[in-house]
């Protein structure tokens, strides 16, 4: 993640919480990334002048009425400074900036065959507990895995 987009990020969380309307954003930010994941050609347009004219249609006809006025404003303001194609990353910068202020640790256990709920719940409980945090656990099944699990969190990887 570049540091552009997590200025872009941190102004917009700022901006959010001075308005209270940090959630809504952070859910607008979220099903944008969604529909880029799946349209990732929608990126990919809009790093040419004519592209990012026809992505900005796209997204005004699609989402300007969806998501909320500051969310709206913020995507309006990238297009502007042909920093759309950013959005996915800053989309991310804001997410770990509302788990750092929630005090949140994002965690993923991959397995060779599926946890069941309490092992997942207990492996989070730990991993939380050792770094001081809430945790938020996805799980992945890896059958390459051999056995045991992987948990990678905070850049790191137990």
């Amino acid at each position: 993640m570049n540091r552009v987009s997590r200025r872009y990020a941190a102004a917009l969380f700022d901006y959010a919480v001075e308005h209270g309307q940090r959630e809504r954003v952070s859910q607008d930010l979220s099903s944008l990334s969604a529909v880029i994941d799946q349209v990732p050609d929608i990126l990919a347009m809009a790093s040419s002048p004519a592209g990012a004219r026809r992505c900005r249609a796209i997204l005004e006809q699609t989402l300007a009425e969806l998501v909320h006025p500051i969310t709206w404003r913020f995507v309006v303001r990238l297009d502007t400074k042909r920093r759309l194609h950013l959005l996915r990353e800053i989309a991310s910068a804001f997410a770990a900036r509302c788990e750092q202020v929630d005090n949140i640790v994002s965690i993923t256990i991959a397995t060779a065959h599926p946890l069941d709920d309490d092992s997942v719940t207990n492996i989070g409980a730990r991993i939380g507990l050792a770094a001081f945090k809430w945790p938020r656990v996805r799980t992945e099944v890896q059958p390459e895995l051999i056995g045991g699990f992987v948990a990678r969190h905070d850049d790191r990887v137990n």
